[in-house]
């Protein structure tokens, strides 16, 4: 057995993978069923789907942004191992009312479940992640950090996948709701094998005041050059998975002319290679906790998405009918977008695992879920921004092809800076 596969079903790792993946299917198949049944039943012009997407993105990031640096003194003066199995029973309460959204096809109601959404996984984040230094030695982590990683964006996938088939009429919003139900409850019951996992400062005074304490953590992070540089490294890769996330149905069907299944393939193709990235850093770094490859990986996202803009046709009405998979794949400019896509996202997993493993592995151990809370917090910011631009450009007429190009030049800066920055982290 290798060391990888022994790491993955070791008693102090399994139970923590398994409420992070079961809750990234969970989010993702939920916010990709309410999408896709907005976009392709309901009478949305382009721009609307477009700032439906946008919505349905900030809504589950802004709770990173309010509830961060609470979470952190949480995961901080609570037993991790109780604090982390009372949200997953939130996470239960609210996939019930995520259920009754799909039911009644309220467009409201899912925006509501989806920021409750946001605020388990933001409150449920800086313990996880301060958990994996605990529970794992300093060589484990890349590792770790890998299969978390990529064991999320497979979860992604097939939450994707799943609630893009929710938009077929013979699926519907039942099967979508039980499927919902059932990836909760695998994380609800993981959460009680999880080994126990003793707190920095337990009985610590926790502030219920959303936004409290965030000035504090932040601060701290901008202390630390070593931490707080790949902290906004990994807060673009999430504006830049976002926005294409958020825009893959409307772009597929507007711009491509190609049906929901298109958008799957999407998916698939996307999270396969954040996966093929996560797997390809720690082989390239050999278990050493390092930035170096932030600067290459980046440089080469950049161009790719220079492309993806590059090979979409011109503007034009919405096809009478949409082209499935066969139909995309067998042009040469399909495989010209799919190459893109690949691309970009075994670079995103080159780009980021890396970054991760250097935030968890330099900072102080009573500092660490502070730290965490710092990434969520400009991960959110960053991505909260990003949306509202986002939302702001396609109401002014800019098409979605347009984001990617925006995305290029954005990602080139960051390439830019971490050829300059990320490499003194490591000294």
């Amino acid at each position: 057995m290798s060391s990888t596969t022994s790491l993955l079903l070791s008693r102090r790792f399994l139970p923590l993978f398994l409420i992070q993946t079961s809750s990234s299917f969970a989010d993702n198949e939920f916010k990709s069923a309410f999408t896709m049944f907005a976009t392709y039943r309901l009478p949305l012009t382009g721009a609307q789907a477009g700032m439906l997407g946008a919505a349905a993105a900030a809504m589950v990031v802004v709770p990173f942004m309010l509830y961060s640096a609470n979470a952190a003194r949480m995961a901080d003066s609570i037993e991790r191992k109780v604090l982390l199995r009372g949200l997953k029973y939130f996470e239960l309460v609210t996939a019930l009312v995520a259920v009754a959204a799909l039911l009644i096809g309220n467009l409201t109601s899912g925006l509501i479940a989806l920021f409750a959404f946001g605020a388990q996984a933001a409150v449920s984040s800086p313990v996880k992640y301060a958990l994996l230094p605990q529970y794992l030695g300093k060589n484990e982590l890349v590792a770790g950090n890998g299969l978390f990683e990529g064991g999320t964006f497979i979860a992604t996938l097939a939450g994707g996948i799943l609630g893009n088939l929710a938009a077929e009429p013979h699926w519907g919003a039942q099967a979508a709701g039980a499927i919902l139900i059932a990836s909760v409850l695998v994380g609800v019951v993981a959460s009680h094998f999880l080994e126990p996992a003793p707190c920095p400062h337990p009985g610590a005074r926790i502030s219920w005041v959303p936004l409290n304490g965030a000035r504090r953590v932040i601060r701290q992070a901008a202390a630390l050059p070593a931490i707080h540089l790949p902290i906004l490294g990994i807060s673009w890769y999430w504006v830049v998975g976002a926005i294409l996330l958020s825009q893959f149905p409307a772009w597929t069907k507007q711009s491509l002319d190609a049906d929901n299944m298109v958008v799957t393939l999407f998916l698939t193709v996307f999270s396969v290679g954040i996966l093929i990235g996560a797997v390809l850093c720690g082989k390239l770094l050999k278990g050493e906790t390092s930035g170096r490859l932030a600067g290459p990986s980046a440089l080469v996202m950049a161009v790719a998405l220079l492309d993806l803009w590059l090979a979409n046709p011109p503007a034009h009405p919405l096809a009478d009918s949409l082209i499935g998979i066969v139909g995309f794949v067998s042009t040469a400019n399909g495989w010209r977008v799919l190459a893109d896509l690949a691309v970009i996202s075994i670079c995103g997993g080159v780009f980021v695992v890396p970054l991760y493993a250097v935030v968890q592995q330099r900072s102080p151990a009573d500092q660490r879920a502070g730290m965490v809370a710092a990434n969520n917090i400009w991960n959110s910011t960053f991505m909260t921004i990003a949306a509202g631009l986002c939302a702001l450009m396609l109401a002014l007429g800019v098409s979605v092809p347009g984001l990617f190009a925006v995305l290029a030049v954005g990602t080139l800066v960051t390439a830019g800076l971490s050829f300059r920055y990320l490499r003194q982290t490591d000294s």
